[in-house]
């Protein structure tokens, strides 16, 4: 994660930390009836304890978040007469509340949240209208806090869906690996290995023989390099078809919608495998980065060109040329194609993959 990133996401709207910040208006009512030496030493001491509290139960996320809530209300009625900004501590206990992963805990507590702050007000003798803006600020306040709250629990849990997809996709590539090798190479190295004992054997009685299993061992073991690349390779080897319908399989097991179809357009193997690989790198960017729900495949053929395009609706981000995207580029210029990344006003990035018709197409 770059530096840019953390900032990011240290100050983003999700994170409880920044609601501290209203706690400036604590200090209006200094502004203008300053407090004496005592007065204000009692306001800092509460902030202070505040502050506290909404640390420690705002990383725990449990239970005790309805103790905090409750140390917050009775602060700012011990503190309200003295002065009327405490009641930012009233109003920070639904925000604090809405946080609340559990619902089974957070919806019974916010019904029964504004009762308790009438009571407890009208009992402390708060004026109508303050107990009226305490309401309305801590309604709203719940309402930004909590949205925030399910927006992150959403975010994490894609993120956790991309992580298993990925996981998955890994594990089940290193199986076809095992697979294949097992496979390809199990039934060649055997017979490699009755012929070298052969040739050992007619060494000395049979040269010429001899010489021929050797010939047979070298031969064979081409054929076993060639059936190692394979099994290894296999996955860049398969067809743009098999490419977009695993890829597609990836984005729908992520949590993510896809949309378009596959449509065959004659391509020679090296554009074909460029294109396929384009389809990859763009599709494992989208789920590691883009944090997109929706995202558009489409193939299409003009006299000039092959396009592969892929769209999503992300958050966008900074585009690096080196890496896989360089890579990537290099290969598509290989078969004399392009590659050409835009993120658009509305957001998303969009990846446009091309190889030329004379190129791409087979007569």
């Amino acid at each position: 994660m770059t530096f840019t990133d953390r900032a990011r996401d240290l100050f983003s709207t999700r994170r409880p930390w920044l609601d501290l910040v209203y706690l400036s208006f604590f200090f209006f009512h200094w502004t203008i009836a300053p407090p004496d030496l005592v007065e204000a030493g009692l306001g800092f001491a509460a902030l202070g304890l505040f502050i506290g509290i909404y640390i420690f139960t705002m990383r725990r996320l449990d239970w005790t978040v309805l103790l905090g809530a409750g140390g917050g209300i009775g602060l700012a009625l011990l503190m309200a007469e003295e002065n009327w900004g405490a009641a930012v501590f009233m109003v920070f206990s639904a925000p604090m509340i809405a946080r609340l992963p559990d619902a089974a805990l957070r919806t019974p507590a916010l019904v029964i949240l504004g009762p308790v702050i009438i009571l407890a007000s009208w009992l402390a003798g708060m004026p109508w209208w303050w107990i009226a803006a305490v309401l309305v600020l801590a309604a709203l306040s719940a309402l930004s806090a909590g949205a925030a709250a399910r927006r992150a629990e959403r975010e994490a849990d894609a993120e956790d869906r991309e992580a298993e997809a990925s996981r998955l996709g890994a594990e089940a590539e290193r199986a076809r690996i095992a697979r294949d090798l097992h496979d390809l190479l199990g039934h060649t190295l055997s017979v490699i290995t009755l012929k070298a004992d052969l040739a050992v054997r007619l060494f000395d009685q049979d040269p010429a023989r001899a010489k021929a299993e050797l010939d047979s061992i070298q031969s064979i073991s081409r054929e076993a390099l060639s059936e190692v690349r394979e099994a290894v390779t296999g996955l860049k080897a398969r067809s743009l078809k098999a490419a977009w319908e695993e890829t597609r399989t990836r984005l729908m097991e992520a949590g993510l919608s896809v949309e378009g179809g596959y449509a065959d357009v004659p391509l020679s193997p090296d554009a074909e495998q460029a294109l396929a690989m384009a389809l990859r790198e763009g599709v494992t960017n989208i789920l590691r980065h883009s944090g997109a729900k929706t995202v558009r495949i489409s193939l299409e053929s003009s006299a000039e060109a092959v396009t592969l395009s892929l769209d999503d609706d992300g958050i966008g981000g900074a585009i690096r040329s080196g890496g896989g995207l360089g890579g990537l580029s290099d290969r598509l210029a290989a078969v004399g194609g392009r590659l050409d990344i835009e993120q658009p006003g509305n957001g998303g990035t969009r990846l446009r993959a091309s190889v030329p018709a004379a190129t791409g197409v087979t007569p």
